[in-house]
């Protein structure tokens, strides 16, 4: 067991030191366990950069929302103890938050498993308790526990909860009911100033305005204290180690049981389908549920400013794997050196053949290039991507510009002139007819569809690059394509804006989305504010 535990390790090392060297990340921790010990922990690259501080055992990373599990384990200790139950409306307990609903009063469990049909949130302050509040002023319009939306606010309001029952802060109860029983001493459950000496620096691109394609230049990323359920807990490899062998051997840990069987099961409980995760995914209370080759495994994925962190438990193969990066940039995934360690130790545990360290996928190779190829046009100006072999540029001007990919059909261009969005391309019946590029549109000769559009005169003026000191959202530009408003993030995701009622847009294709927009403050032609509940934004001079 001893031998194919080392070779095993070796070759998740072997992966982890090949990812790191192509990507350029700063610094990873990984650690593997099983249901009774730690078998692994490995520090790799720079906890900071500019003081060339090396990642140990004991450096501190932010996991963020891998916290929302810890949360609803407090909250079912809770209902162990009498002090609630799960489906109890939100309003029993907060009676001063009346969120509006057409289907029924929103219940705890459903802003556990995110089917109460609430926000993703702003983060536009620090305080639980104001995020909460906002959510008096966004309705419901969806059936209850039907319909998955991610929800840091209702997480937020799961530790205001916490801390109206309980009496003392959120951080502190979960501090005091899993991390110290499970021995978890080096992590805490509050991002405070005084935790910067002992934390990796976290990383985040350069430009915070554009996509970021691999290899980009990287800057540390703001800094902020924090202490709301949805993700503050600060923890190390070997801490988190301690926290997944709690999950293989549900809910016990060597100071006793600290979650009953029952409510460990209910964490299990397949509640909702995430529309865009495959079908045997599914999310419960706090926790994905994924079920692999026979195979029960719970996972969670984190995201801070400058951290990215991913955890799982194969609850079958009893064993488990944590990966904590101090980056947050979208071509980085620990998730995928989680997986690969996840395989290796499934397949040892199996006595079968160890799979090989897989090759990276190199950017610049585009092995559909030809679908892409063609001179694109609109009103006088004209693009032509060119494909030679396996690689795709853009010809314009005489000059060429080598395309990446990003994700499917959306690549960045190493040029000036397409610095700030990705080149995304739109298919009809497979084909590739169409190229986006901001708000500029091309279509190549098989495009078949409307050329000429009409919209509200007032859509021109929303058109534009709007900012606000949130560093969690801290700007995105609104464009007029095809007859449609768009809203472009920094890194390149682009969602549709349907008009409402009441001067409001709704942000995404799925009606079902509770995101909300609107424009305001005309001056000159062009409206200044852009504002969603609780937050604003202020149109910039930059394009």
């Amino acid at each position: 067991m001893e031998a194919s535990l080392e070779r095993a390790i070796r070759r998740i090392d072997a992966h982890v030191k090949n990812t790191m060297r192509s990507r350029a990340m700063p610094g990873l921790a990984v650690a593997l366990t099983d249901s009774d010990r730690t078998l692994w922990v490995g520090a790799y690259g720079r906890a900071d950069t500019s003081l060339k501080m090396p990642v140990r055992n004991d450096t501190l990373f932010q996991i963020g929302s891998i916290s929302k599990s810890f949360a609803s384990m407090v909250i079912l200790q809770m209902q162990e103890a009498g002090l609630l139950s799960i489906d109890d409306p939100v309003s029993k307990h907060l009676p001063w938050l009346k969120i509006k609903s057409k289907h029924g009063p929103v219940t705890l469990k459903h802003l556990m498993s995110h089917t109460g049909g609430l926000m993703l949130g702003t983060d536009f302050t620090m305080s639980g308790y104001s995020e909460a509040l906002v959510l008096n002023q966004t309705p419901v319009g969806v059936r209850l526990g039907t319909h998955f939306h991610y929800s840091n606010s209702g997480y937020k309001v799961l530790g205001v909860l916490i801390e109206e029952l309980l009496g003392v802060e959120n951080s502190r109860a979960l501090e005091e009911r899993i991390l110290r029983p499970l021995g978890m001493n080096a992590s805490t459950a509050s991002i405070t100033n005084d935790l910067r000496g002992r934390m990796a620096t976290g990383y985040a691109p350069l430009y915070d305005d554009r996509p970021a394609p691999n290899n980009c230049p990287l800057a540390p990323a703001n800094w902020v204290e924090s202490f709301t359920a949805d993700g503050s807990i600060c923890s190390t490899a070997p801490d988190m180690a301690k926290y997944v062998r709690l999950l293989l051997n549900r809910g016990v840990c060597p100071t006793g049981r600290i979650l009953s069987e029952q409510s460990f099961s209910a964490m299990l409980e397949k509640v909702v389908h995430p529309d865009e995760d495959p079908p045997t995914d599914w999310y419960s209370l706090g926790l994905s549920v994924k079920e692999s080759d026979g195979h029960t495994v719970l996972a969670h994925s984190g995201g801070m400013l400058g951290f990215t962190s991913y955890m799982a438990a194969d609850l079958d193969g009893g064993f488990g794997v944590v990966a904590l990066m101090n980056a947050a940039v979208e071509s980085y995934r620990p998730e995928d050196v989680a997986q690969f360690a996840m395989n290796v130790c499934r397949r040892s545990s199996e006595r079968k053949r160890l799979p090989d360290v897989p090759r990276l996928e190199d950017p610049a190779i585009v092995e559909n290039a030809r679908e892409y190829a063609g001179t694109y046009s609109s009103d006088g100006s004209e693009l032509k991507l060119v494909a030679k072999g396996k690689r795709l540029s853009i010809l314009r001007d005489g000059s060429m510009f080598a395309l990446e990919r990003l994700e499917k059909d959306y690549f960045y261009a190493r040029a000036e002139e397409f610095k700030l969005f990705p080149v995304r391309f739109g298919r009809k019946g497979g084909k590739v007819v169409e190229l986006f590029h901001g708000g500029d549109w091309y279509r190549k000769a098989p495009y078949r569809g409307q050329v000429r559009f009409r919209t509200p005169r007032t859509w021109e003026s929303y058109v534009g690059h709007y900012r606000t000191y949130n560093s969690w959202f801290s700007n995105f530009r609104i464009v007029l394509r095809k007859g449609q408003l768009t809203m472009i993030r920094a890194g390149g995701t682009e969602e549709p804006l349907t008009p409402l009622s009441g001067g409001w847009f709704r942000m995404g294709a799925d009606k079902r989305s509770p995101e909300r927009i609107r424009f305001d403050h005309l001056h000159r032609g062009r409206t200044m504010r852009a504002a969603m509940p609780g937050a604003e934004w202020w149109r910039t001079s930059a394009p």
